[in-house]
């Protein structure tokens, strides 16, 4: 059956969508202007696509080397709890980096119940007042549902790895995980009328790539992010890219 959505004419809001930072690889001149523009504009949602955390000393690539063997997990995630509060982030999306936590714990069976070693345990959501989403999110107000982009096969194609899931789940999507920015959409008419539009967004990233050597200084790759805007129930898309020195425009004014 297709999905129907009534749209609330008194429905406003707007909405950030930030992705992937990867701490300790964060794009920090970004970072700092993004906390300029939550301060600057109140949003009614702060939503995370995931991969807030690289988790890279525990992951599968680091077995074996001299990486594995930093003691950084503690002093990552501290760095990443306050990115996270200082941007007002209100929902985070979980994703393949978050689930590397699960799949360590894994070589260690009788470690996986232990409460808080549960991933919003661990990160302490709760005291962040932070809702961590292991299934894709429904964004109030509108027809997409957000989520990390890692439920689909990836596309080189910017907004394409989204709109694919778009696509399966007949609800728009927002998501991370490809570190490309792009916005793309899909429609079905019938007998010259429209029946659906379907759209995928992809929120780029926000980590340095100077940072993350197993790039080589080359990907193809976009900075940025999202802000959702809904008026009187219309849904709209601002895409902002960071320049290289992590600078940007959104809402009209410029950042950085």
């Amino acid at each position: 059956m297709r999905i129907t959505i009534k749209r609330d004419k008194s429905f406003n809001a707007k909405y950030l969508v930030v992705s992937d930072m990867q701490v300790p690889f964060q794009f920090n001149e970004a970072i700092t202007n993004l906390k300029k523009l939550v301060n600057a504009f109140k949003f009614d949602l702060v939503l995370n696509t995931g991969d807030e955390m690289d988790f890279n000393t525990i992951s599968r690539f680091s077995d074996g080397k001299a990486e594995s063997f930093m003691q950084t997990l503690d002093e990552d995630r501290t760095t990443c709890q306050n990115i996270l509060y200082d941007l007002k982030t209100d929902v985070v999306s979980r994703s393949n980096h978050s689930d590397r936590l699960y799949k360590s714990l894994q070589r260690i069976p009788g470690l996986m119940g232990l409460p808080e070693l549960q991933y919003a345990n661990f990160m302490g959501f709760n005291d962040l007042g932070i809702h961590y989403a292991k299934q894709p999110y429904a964004i109030p107000g509108t027809n997409f549902v957000l989520c990390h982009g890692d439920e689909g096969v990836i596309s080189n194609i910017a907004g394409q790895t989204a709109l694919n899931l778009s696509k399966r789940w007949g609800r728009s999507v927002i998501s991370g995980h490809t570190h490309r920015l792009g916005y793309t959409c899909a429609s079905e008419a019938f007998n010259g009328r429209l029946e659906r539009v379907l759209v995928g967004i992809e929120c780029g990233h926000t980590c340095d790539l100077k940072k993350m050597s197993y790039t080589k200084g080359y990907a193809n790759w976009q900075a940025g992010a999202v802000i959702i805007h809904i008026k009187r129930g219309n849904v709209s898309a601002e895409m902002i890219p960071f320049n290289v020195d992590g600078s940007f425009v959104a809402m009209g004014k410029a950042f950085g």
